[in-house]
């Protein structure tokens, strides 16, 4: 359980890095230091003691580590070590409508190779991801590093969770993720790994739903899951690639790379040549 104490005068905080317009101006993330080291603040409700708990349980470089967390007049706060880069996001120029700048097959490779092994320390961990928005893969020159880990999924010893909320970025999510009690697995994390490639050899997303043609909110989830429910068309110029696409980016489950180490495997054998 979290420890309640006062906010130390050591945590100093600084700019809001972001709001979400669906929640209150009190919940928000912020850049700070922390006795004069750089930290993230994220100050919310109780959901955030289920990232402070992923958070404890995984020892890798490119997932943040937990400085503290304080309860402070009923508010939750958050405090992780930050890690430095630039989100992929604007890395890639990503725009309303997920369209991006392309990337070159061996930068592609190299950054959904990072992710990969942070999905893997996740999973060794006993969590799945949830949320995958592109600006939460922060890119530097020495690591991929992940971050937002509030809405992850337990899983059991076989790597099977439970959805037990609606969160979740569409354009990313596996089918399975679109419905609150379904079962997901480490290939729902597969399928997302293999949405990343693509949009990042093509610049597109298959999956993006326009809000002009489809203005309505719960009608725009609709039609992005039915989208998910199909194998997009697939025509990168790379047959290697498009080979790995399809099987990742499979709407059943059994039909993809069951493990994150298969699909790395697979990628693996593209960088050799």
């Amino acid at each position: 359980m979290p420890v309640v104490m006062n906010i130390p005068e050591s945590l100093q905080l600084g700019e809001v890095i972001h709001q979400a317009r669906h929640k209150p101006e009190s919940h928000a993330t912020l850049e700070g230091t922390y006795d004069g080291q750089p930290v993230i603040v994220k100050r919310g409700d109780g959901h955030l003691r289920r990232e402070e708990a992923v958070l404890g349980a995984v020892d890798f470089d490119g997932i943040p580590k937990v400085v503290g967390y304080l309860e402070e007049n009923g508010q939750n706060i958050l405090i992780m070590g930050r890690l430095p880069g630039v989100t992929l996001s604007q890395y890639i120029a990503l725009d309303d409508t997920w369209r991006s700048r392309e990337l070159s097959i061996q930068e592609a490779l190299h950054i959904v190779d990072g992710l990969s092994l942070c999905f893997e320390s996740l999973h060794e961990a006993g969590y799945l991801y949830r949320d995958l928005n592109l600006s939460h893969v922060i890119i530097s020159e020495s690591r991929v590093g992940l971050v937002d880990h509030e809405w992850c999924v337990e899983s059991d010893a076989s790597g099977v969770g439970r959805v037990d909320n609606q969160a979740g970025t569409w354009e990313t999510m596996a089918p399975e993720e679109f419905v609150v009690d379904n079962s997901m697995a480490r290939t729902s994390n597969t399928y997302t790994l293999g949405v990343v490639l693509l949009q990042l050899v093509t610049g597109k997303n298959p999956f993006f739903v326009s809000v002009k043609e489809t203005p309505n909110t719960e009608l725009q989830r609709l039609r992005a899951k039915e989208l998910h429910r199909q194998l997009p068309s697939i025509q990168t110029g790379h047959t290697d690639i498009d080979h790995i696409l399809r099987q990742a980016l499979q709407p059943e489950p059994s039909k993809r790379y069951q493990s994150v180490a298969a699909f790395r495997d697979a990628l693996a054998l593209l960088a050799e040549e």
